[in-house]
């Protein structure tokens, strides 16, 4: 029987692990509230709280059992950090990538509280670059790694 897993749910985990883990704001998708510059950004002492944003890939399938082969998929997502300096958005990037990489085995119950597929493993595809703007004053900068939440159908 051909299956697929509810994206709203790995979605969900991941947002939650993530913030709860490093206790850091994860944005689905766009800024998440109370972040960034928490007053004018050139006055002195100005505070900045970084902050990530996670945006879904398109999902494919992966091998899967010979019965059922939509019984892995591979689900990617992008992590984009946000700082006012290269080093700290590379200190979080990689807290984040740390913790998503140690990830093994995580049951995750979807929508209709019976089925369960299993996270068997976080691989990151890509470590991005550092980018920043000048669009404000002090600079601020971003970096975006990828990734791929491998899931298989718990029977």
């Amino acid at each position: 029987m051909a299956s697929a897993p509810d994206r709203g749910v790995i979605t969900d985990w991941l947002i939650d692990f993530v913030q709860t883990g490093l206790n850091v704001s994860v944005g689905d998708i766009e800024a998440p509230p109370d972040v960034g510059w928490q007053s004018d950004s050139a006055k002195v002492n100005a505070e900045f709280i970084p902050y990530l944003v996670s945006t879904p890939g398109t999902a494919t399938r992966s091998s899967g059992s010979f019965g059922d082969p939509s019984m892995d998929w591979k689900i990617p997502y992008t992590l984009t950090t946000y700082g006012v300096k290269r080093r700290q958005v590379e200190d979080l990037a990689d807290d984040v990538r740390a913790a998503l990489l140690d990830v093994k085995k995580v049951p995750l119950t979807m929508k209709d509280g019976v089925t369960v597929w299993k996270i068997t493993t976080i691989d990151c595809t890509a470590i991005g670059g550092v980018g920043y703007t000048t669009a404000v004053t002090p600079t601020a900068f971003s970096e975006t790694d990828s990734f791929n939440l491998t899931l298989s159908r718990s029977l």
